[in-house]
């Protein structure tokens, strides 16, 4: 079993705004795993999007990627590069 706040991060309400907001994944992207480049075939619209959507035709049984580098984050700080 997972711990909801293992699906939780702080992330911006809008482009360009000092505003943040606690979010949580409880969705289809908790589903998502990482990738990057054609790879990566769901993504949302924006950093600050809750949608996500097909970046190209996904085929059958293939796995949902999503590229996590889209959004700004100091990945290295919070250990994860």
């Amino acid at each position: 079993a997972c711990d909801i706040i293992d699906w939780t991060w702080t992330q911006q309400i809008e482009n360009n705004s000092d505003e943040y907001g606690i979010f949580s994944a409880i969705n289809i992207s908790v589903l998502h795993n990482g990738g990057t480049g054609y790879d990566a075939n769901v993504n949302p619209r924006s950093p600050t999007s809750s949608k996500f959507y097909a970046t190209r035709d996904i085929k059958k049984d293939e796995e949902l990627l999503t590229d996590y580098f889209i959004y700004d984050v100091a990945w290295e700080e919070v250990g994860l590069l």
